[in-house]
Order: structure tokens, then C-alpha cells, then sequence
């Protein structure tokens, strides 16, 4: 059995707002969100109550 894997989060930048889902973390709360315009939201199109200030770059 291997131990907990850590997550990769680094600042909001312009990579993290071009459009697909993103792992986003704001207040001690994660989300997978996207922006769309001036917003972050689910894919229901509910905007992410917070800011995210970091976000797991995707690796594909």
C-alpha cells in the first residue's frame, strides 16, 4: 500500500481561466470549476461561491 499523494497547487494564472475544468482551492475548499467570463462555475453553470487562489495545473 503507498502513502497519500500530494497535490501540485500553484497560483492562479492565465492557464488555469482557458476554459476546460480545473482543480481550483479557495478558502480550505476545492472544486473542479472552469471560468467563464468574469466567473468560476460547475457544470451546471452555478458559480463557485469563492476566489480560487491556487489551482492543480492538468497534466493532458
Amino acid at each position: 500500500m503507498t502513502g497519500p499523494t500530494s497535490i501540485e497547487a500553484v497560483p492562479i494564472d492565465d492557464a488555469a481561466r482557458d476554459g476546460p475544468f480545473q482543480l481550483v482551492f479557495a478558502d480550505g475548499r476545492c472544486a473542479l470549476v472552469r471560468f467563464a467570463g468574469e466567473h468560476w462555475v460547475f457544470s451546471s453553470g452555478i458559480p463557485f461561491p469563492d476566489q480560487p487562489t491556487r489551482y492543480h495545473p492538468r497534466k493532458d
